[in-house]
């Protein structure tokens, strides 16, 4: 049985269908990412699944239960989310922006616990930002913003981390970096990306979506082939390996000679 499962899932707005009858599953242990073009429906996808929105039809499952049959305390305690770093402005110091990951845990009103407490210095610590407990949240730049946010998630103590596009905005070192965290976490994750390569580096499988539709899924080798990738972004792509890691490496070269202009 599959940890996350959405199951023919389909949302519109104003009749228009912005996410058509689309199925995905994580399994227990894996990192699956979610790649395809601005407007193709991914966050639509993602908010499904961490119960932001109702499918119009179909339906999300968790360890085999429909989310929506779980209170959001008992969802809070499993699923964690973590976004893009300029949707969150906190006036709060980090350690207290991180404690609000206890939250779930809690009862009504109590006072930090003492193994509140070691938890957060534990993710801070996970994290790399231990030494920046006491220092406002808002004063920080945009890589220690996102680390401290995911040391939030991390503090839920989650079964699965949902993460919308976490790199954006991000300078290419604290992309990777935070990507490096996410997978050292030992966490499931699903996430949406835009970068293919980042998506190739950390992802042991892919789906990619155009139209609100998944028109491909598999392991990175087999998703993000040049085929695919003219099909979905419109540009030409050559897909190798990098020398001395073997990871697989994608370069843009063109427009593709289909690609409307």
């Amino acid at each position: 049985m599959s940890l996350l499962e959405a199951r023919n899932v389909s949302w519109s707005v104003d009749g228009q269908r912005i996410v058509d009858s689309v199925s995905l599953h994580v399994e227990r242990g894996e990192c699956v990412g979610l790649l395809g073009p601005n407007g193709c429906g991914k966050s639509s996808l993602l908010r499904m699944m961490y119960r932001h929105t109702r499918p119009d039809s179909g339906s999300v499952h968790l360890d085999g239960r429909d989310i929506w049959t779980l209170s959001p305390r008992e969802f809070a305690q499993k699923v964690a989310v973590l976004g893009q770093e300029s949707a969150h402005v906190f006036d709060y110091t980090v350690q207290e922006a991180v404690m609000m990951g206890r939250i779930p845990h809690q009862s009504p009103w109590a006072r930090n616990s003492a193994h509140d407490l070691q938890v957060v210095e534990d993710c801070l610590r996970q994290v790399g930002c231990l030494h920046l407990a006491e220092r406002d949240f808002s004063g920080l730049s945009g890589g220690e913003k996102q680390r401290v946010l995911l040391a939030r998630a991390l503090a839920q103590e989650p079964e699965v981390l949902i993460l919308d596009e976490p790199t954006n905005h991000l300078d290419i070192r604290y992309q990777l970096e935070l990507m490096h965290l996410v997978k050292q976490s030992g966490r499931t994750v699903q996430v949406a990306l835009h970068d293919l390569n980042i998506a190739a580096q950390y992802c042991d499988r892919i789906y990619v979506m155009q139209g609100g539709n998944v028109i491909t899924r598999g392991t990175p080798a087999s998703a993000l082939t040049p085929e695919n990738i003219a099909r979905v972004y419109g540009v030409d792509a050559l897909v190798d390996r990098r020398p001395g890691t073997g990871l697989l490496r994608v370069s843009i070269t063109a427009l593709s000679s289909t690609a409307a202009l």
